[in-house]
């Protein structure tokens, strides 16, 4: 097994107990939490959850197959908007805090003026190696925001 399909946080939850024989909830939860799985698009353009090595490996190679789903998805976004600046904004917006991806988008379209703010949550999600935030209910409270936005988020792709 190389990775969950987590496009619902409970998914990969269930996915996980119906294959694995002694699955442990807690040990899987632990696992999200200290970071050595991380919940990710991946596969498809969907989210996985993966081991954090395994992720950093595959998800270079997986990047031409998201680079046409958003090119499927939004056509000549790629040729409006900076993926560099993109970059920036996204790290300095997490640095409040984490966001749910209509919450990025939203906060995206102030700088990326008549862009659809699905559009550019989309980037987010597919060009560059952001983690998705555990589901709140994990009982993860970070020290600080910024801390938690340097964590989830990796550098670009």
């Amino acid at each position: 097994m190389c990775g969950l399909n987590a496009q619902y946080a409970s998914s990969a939850f269930l996915s996980a107990w119906v294959r694995v024989s002694d699955f442990s909830e807690e040990a899987f939860r632990r696992s999200i939490l200290n970071g050595r799985m991380v919940r990710a698009s991946l596969m498809r353009g969907t989210l996985h959850i993966v081991e954090k090595e395994d992720y950093s490996e595959w998800r270079p190679l997986m990047q031409p197959v998201l680079k046409r789903v958003v090119n499927s998805f939004f056509p000549g976004l790629l040729n409006r908007i900076s993926l560099e600046q993109l970059s920036h904004e996204v790290k300095n917006i997490l640095m409040d805090g984490p966001l749910t991806r209509a919450e990025m988008g939203r906060r995206l379209t102030h700088r990326f003026k008549g862009e659809p703010p699905e559009a550019l949550a989309s980037q987010q999600d597919y060009y560059y190696h952001s983690y998705r935030y555990p589901p709140l209910n994990a009982g993860l409270t970070p020290t600080s925001h910024a801390t938690l936005g340097l964590r989830y988020l990796t550098r670009p792709a």
